[in-house]
């Protein structure tokens, strides 16, 4: 089976309306094994589930963080979590920085993939999760 990366997803997963499969940390990164191609998106992405809970929850590093952990710079970190999450593997849980949060918080992401990758990899249960 021919697996589409992050650079060339499929228009299905191109979608933003599509469903995702929140995991657990452990389930996510199995999840994902060879369905991302860059190494640097490889590198956050594994490095943002470094930080996220057991349940895949909660992952707030921030971008400076994640920028000196990566040896990048937090313009590429930004570019690079936009496009984790524009292909499904990361979701913004909270915004930091806005209005009633002090400035210098950090957004806090869930670890999910999408529902037709969810579905490729038999993680999908559509008694459990409903039809994609």
């Amino acid at each position: 089976m021919r697996r589409p990366f992050l650079g060339d997803p499929p228009d299905d997963l191109r979608d933003p309306y599509v469903r995702r499969l929140p995991l657990t940390w452990s389930e996510w990164k199995r999840a994902i094994r060879g369905w991302i191609a860059e190494p640097h998106h490889i590198a956050a992405a594994l490095t943002l589930a470094g930080y996220a809970n057991k349940d895949g929850s909660n992952a707030h590093p921030g971008v400076e963080r994640l920028a000196d952990d990566l040896c990048r710079g937090p313009r590429a970190v930004r570019y690079t979590l936009a496009a984790l999450e524009e292909a499904g593997f990361i979701t913004r849980a909270s915004r930091g920085g806005r209005q009633g949060i002090p400035k210098g918080h950090a957004n806090a992401y869930q670890l999910t993939i999408p529902a037709p990758l969810a579905a490729a990899t038999g993680l999908w249960d559509d008694e459990r999760h409903g039809r994609q």
